[in-house]
Order: structure tokens, then sequence, then C-alpha cells
């Protein structure tokens, strides 16, 4: 019997761990530049500026301040309009007790004002009162059937001290239940 014979070992090469590179899907690739150009151009475009605004609880005296608050963001893309900064501005008026601005993407808006609640007219220059917060501000409200304050001349006079002498909060309060 023949001696059988060896085969050589061959030398293997090492294995190499094969690293899973994707080839990049150009489809996939536009599906997000689409996605991230709509965003930008919702973001940035002067389609999605404030157009048509609906005023909703304002007096007929307040309806100038308010569209002047809003004539200053003309033009401007929606999401770069500051709506607290509107809503600011609106609220300088003193009789405004709050303002909300809601706005949709469309360019169309409504902004939701409430008044202050006047519980007494004061027996200062014609045309101030007192509201329920304890502000006593100037107004064009019908004050008739209100009852009217009267406040010695010592409390007039400004005071730089965070103590008055006279709690308007309380006579608020007084005024509302009367």
């Amino acid at each position: 019997m023949p001696a059988k014979r060896r085969r050589k070992a061959k030398k293997s090469k090492p294995k190499v761990k094969k690293s899973w590179k994707r080839k990049s899907n150009p489809v996939a690739w536009i599906w997000v530049l689409l996605a991230v150009n709509l965003v930008a151009g919702l973001v940035w475009s002067p389609i999605t500026a404030l157009s048509k605004v609906r005023v909703s609880g304002a007096a007929p005296d307040q309806h100038e301040l308010i569209f002047r608050a809003i004539k200053r963001y003309e033009g401007v893309p929606r999401y770069s309009v500051a709506t607290h900064a509107i809503e600011s501005e609106i609220l300088t008026n003193r009789s405004i007790a709050s303002a909300k601005l809601e706005a949709n993407l469309f360019g169309r808006g409504v902004i939701r004002v409430e008044q202050k609640a006047v519980v007494a007219k004061m027996d200062l220059p014609e045309g101030f009162v007192l509201a329920d917060d304890g502000s006593v501000f100037e107004s064009t409200f019908n004050t008739e059937g209100l009852p009217t304050l009267s406040l010695p001349q010592s409390f007039l006079k400004p005071i730089a001290s965070p103590l008055s002498g006279w709690r308007s909060g309380a006579v608020a309060d007084l005024s509302q239940q009367l």
C-alpha cells in the first residue's frame, strides 16, 4: 500500500470581516432634501406672513393700536413673528386685561382681547375709572350707575415708596361689591 501522501496545508488568508457599507440610495436623499426644503420654505417664506387678522373683543378706539402693532410685522414670515411682542404692544393700553394672537400657517389670525372690568368712576378729571384689579386708567367706557370714588388731594401726589397711602385693590373690591 502506497503511503498516503500528506497534503500540504494551504496557507489560508486570515478572515477579514466585511464592513457593511451601504450604498447610498439617491432616491432617499432626494426625499430628505425635499422635506428639509419644505420645512425651510414654511419657516422663511413670506407667503405665510399675516395677511388677514380679525380682532375680537376690542373697543372701537383700540383698533388703531392693534392694527399698528400688527402692521410692524407685515410681510414677515409667520414663524419669524414674535407674537408675544404684538401682544405686549397691545397691552400698553391700560384698559385691556389680556390679548392673545392666534395665527395659522396660511396668513390668517385672530386677536382676542379682554377688557378690564370697571367697578367705579374716579372723582378726578373726567374719564378716569377704577378696575377690578385695582388699577386706575383713563377710559371711554360708559360709567353711569357706577359708584363714584373721591380721594383726598394728598393721595394724588406721587409717592416714591412701595407703601402708598391708598390701597387700590381693597377699594376695587369694595366698589365691586356695591
